[in-house]
């Protein structure tokens, strides 16, 4: 359910909204809704920062370099995972026609019967 919600500006402010909302073709409404929206999303990123910081620290992860680091290694690691699950040599031991791991498979099987 929509409400309406009734702020005081300075004339300023008021006057650059306006020019803005000219520029962008957009209703000041929308222009302060998606600001407050903006600022909601910032402030709940913030808090959960704070409580995800000293765990990170732990880890050794103190700046946002760290961070691009460690994000650049998981997706490097996903694309090598990947290449190898296309590879050939992928597509051989998954296939039907490679029953060696069968054989291991049921040896094993053999050795926990003689237990």
């Amino acid at each position: 359910m929509k409400q309406s919600l009734t702020i005081r500006i300075p004339d300023d402010l008021r006057q650059e909204l306006q020019e803005i909302s000219k520029v962008e073709s957009k209703p000041v409404s929308d222009l302060v809704r998606e600001s407050i929206q903006k600022y909601i999303s910032i402030y709940r990123f913030h808090q959960l920062r704070d409580k995800v910081l000293p765990f990170a620290e732990v880890q050794g992860i103190l700046i946002d370099e760290d961070v691009f680091n460690l994000l650049s290694f998981t997706e490097d690691l996903e694309e090598s995972n990947t290449k190898q699950m296309n590879s050939k040599a992928y597509s051989d031991w998954i296939s039907s026609e490679n029953d060696i791991y069968d054989e291991v498979f049921n040896s094993l099987e053999l050795d926990k019967e003689k237990l």
